[in-house]
């Protein structure tokens, strides 16, 4: 999956077989969803969390960079993805909370439509 902000809505492309509504579907094809908000984002990821029987995602962000061909430029992108490295490792450290209690949150939640 990746997932483009846009100025105005978020796309999501979905290269699994999925159906018309994103959905997982063995006859399906890639999908690009959008979204409005990140609060439908969020349904959405949910609700094929709770298809696919699974809750695990990994969230990372990439960033690109252009270099240009001197030394110091090159120099500087060296630094740049050092930097981006440490603080990926950082966030990373912050997403293993956030996913033990968004597991949470949807365990409760399956076991809410169960009932």
């Amino acid at each position: 999956m990746a997932l483009i902000n846009g100025m105005d809505s978020s796309y999501l492309f979905d290269s699994h077989a999925r159906d018309l509504s994103g959905m997982p579907n063995p006859n399906g094809t890639a999908v690009v969803m959008k979204f409005a908000n990140i609060i439908g984002l969020e349904k959405y990821l949910c609700s094929v969390s709770l298809k696919l029987h699974t809750n695990l995602f990994e969230i990372v962000p990439v960033q690109l960079y252009k270099c240009i061909d001197s030394n110091k430029k090159r120099k500087q992108c060296e630094e740049t993805d050092i930097d981006r490295q440490a603080r990926l490792h950082k966030a990373s450290e912050t997403l293993e909370e956030t996913n033990s209690e968004r597991q949470i949150r949807l365990q409760k939640d399956s076991e809410s439509k169960k009932k």
